[in-house]
């Protein structure tokens, strides 16, 4: 941040307020192969951070880390974009753990866009139904639902959305 001018001050009003964010303020002073995979992931997308960016693209921010960190790192993100305002770009296969963070989906085979809209749209899509993806639990189940006409609405993309649908059953 010095290469690029700004004051030292203003760099430590920065990184203070990126360590709090991203909740790193234990493992500040920690050498890298001190910490967790997960807290890795926390490091650097606060290294991102700091340098204030309009859009933050990632590639699998939660591959090799467990589903509780995963969920963190997710939650993390979610946070992220709605306090800053950012845009975040994530490239994720486990559905389950972010269909119910997302806004928007694009759904890519073979480096083709073969959907894209706001998740409820996409989601309930033949285009969808049809991909050869792992498909989030939750739709699989409604998605059984449906096939046995016990459901007729769009398919949840969250778990409260799914609680709420099930007490709609008979």
């Amino acid at each position: 941040m010095e290469n690029l001018g700004i004051p030292r001050e203003e760099i430590k009003e920065k990184i203070k307020e990126v360590v709090e964010i991203t909740e790193i303020e234990s493992i500040i002073d920690k050498a890298p192969f001190e910490i967790s995979g997960g807290e890795q992931q926390r490091v650097a997308i606060a290294s991102i951070l700091v340098l204030e960016p309009m859009v933050i693209v990632l590639d699998e921010p939660t591959a090799n880390l467990d589903p509780l960190f995963a969920r963190k790192i997710l939650t993390l993100l979610k946070k992220i974009q709605v306090e800053k305002k950012m845009t975040v770009i994530i490239s994720e296969h486990r559905m389950d753990l972010i269909l119910p963070l997302v806004d928007d989906i694009i759904l890519m085979k073979e480096g083709e866009i073969k959907a894209h809209g706001a998740k409820d749209k996409v989601i309930n899509s033949s285009t969808f139904e049809n991909l050869n993806i792992n498909k989030p639990k939750i739709y699989s189940i409604f998605n059984e639902l449906k096939n046995r006409n016990k459901f007729q609405h769009n398919i949840p993309t969250s778990i409260q959305d799914a609680i709420s649908s099930l007490k709609k059953i008979k």
